[in-house]
């Protein structure tokens, strides 16, 4: 493979995973009596039973070998699998525990969360566990750290340099606690045969384990952009970088349109660019134009956001957190102006928001 193609893989393969990894996961969910301890009030025990080593090396073929993912043997798996009646009932049956597992747990922290770090996490402690043909399992383990690096990307502006385990160049993005971000190396005694080394090297373990091939900015192969792209695939989101002109709305003069808002008094616009932020957008649903709105934060100007950079889902959440404030829209307007109005006071005269 040429490396275009071996990004192009890897970005296939990650979104296969990611989309099949509650598939894959869910059969092995098993529910046991409690009959040790007595003293719990817990009739039965839910939990993840240990993944089969032969499923495991089918994941750690199908995301580190040269072969096209469509080819793959966990690729056929899970497709032939999706039309056999005893896996599908297993794996309802594996969505049904791990619901009545985690209705137990009032807080998210101990809910247990089979996405695909979870699943890359399993996979990573298998590799790790191998006991020979060392050299490549080291650089087996930097290319599952290169599928983590993507699945931490989370359209918040930060950059992850970590795959598994936390690097220093991370320590300013773990500003809230949270286990999936921070692992710790464990110690279990299991490990694997000499013998059983698994995948051994491959063009494509050659190029992404290879530090020469990595954008020094983010330790990947892939840019920022290119993994903000993906994930917003299946976050229904505005990327985190999107940015306006501060300026008066244009309208087609074609055709008949609505009329314009009509601002505050002292406003208009600076012409600066700036950041759009769902939670700042807001909509005035007394008019029947339903429009838009974000104020400018250089200058306090109301700018119209466009419908067109907007999806269904994210107008929803706009119209439903302005409809628990019916009175959002009105707050905004004589924010608008008193912003506005600040922005001009003189030495000596009084400033009404605060800084």
């Amino acid at each position: 493979m040429i490396n275009e193609e071996i990004k192009e893989e890897l970005i296939k393969r990650y979104k296969f995973i990611y989309e099949n990894t509650l598939f894959i996961l869910a059969p092995y969910m098993e529910e046991m009596e409690n009959t040790e301890y007595k003293s719990l009030d817990v009739k039965t025990f839910i939990y993840l039973k240990t993944l089969p080593n032969e499923l495991l090396l089918l994941i750690e073929f199908f995301l580190l070998s040269d072969i096209k993912m469509e080819e793959s043997s966990l690729y056929r798996f899970i497709e032939i699998h999706k039309n056999d009646n005893e896996y599908l009932k297993q794996y309802k049956k594996g969505l049904e525990l791990l619901e009545r597992k985690n209705q137990r747990y009032e807080y998210e922290e101990l809910k247990l969360n089979l996405d695909c770090f979870y699943l890359l996490k399993l996979l990573y402690e298998f590799i790790s566990k191998q006991t020979g043909d060392i050299k490549n399992k080291n650089n087996k383990l930097l290319v599952i750290d290169e599928y983590i690096r993507i699945n931490r990307y989370k359209n918040d502006g930060k950059i992850w340099t970590s795959g598994m385990y936390q690097t220093f160049n991370d320590i300013d993005n773990y500003t809230n606690y949270n286990y999936s971000a921070i692992m710790l190396r464990n110690s279990k005694k299991f490990m694997r045969d000499k013998t059983d080394v698994g995948l051994k090297s491959s063009l494509f373990i050659k190029y992404v384990s290879n530090m020469r091939n990595h954008y020094e900015y983010n330790y990947s192969i892939l840019t920022e952009e290119e993994k903000q792209k993906i994930y917003l695939e299946y976050h229904d989101e505005l990327p985190c970088d999107l940015e306006v002109k501060c300026d008066l709305e244009k309208f087609d003069t074609s055709i008949q349109c609505e009329k314009r808002l009509i601002r505050p008094d002292n406003t208009k616009p600076c012409l600066e660019f700036f950041n759009i932020n769902e939670e700042d957008i807001f909509v005035d649903l007394n008019s029947k134009w339903h429009r838009y709105y974000q104020v400018c934060p250089h200058c306090g100007f109301i700018v119209n956001i466009s419908d067109n950079i907007l999806s269904e889902g994210i107008k929803k959440k706009i119209e439903d957190r302005c409809k628990a404030d019916p009175m959002l829209f009105r707050k905004m307007y004589l924010y608008s102006e008193l912003y506005s109005l600040d922005k001009i006071v003189k030495p000596g005269q009084r400033r009404i928001l605060k800084k």
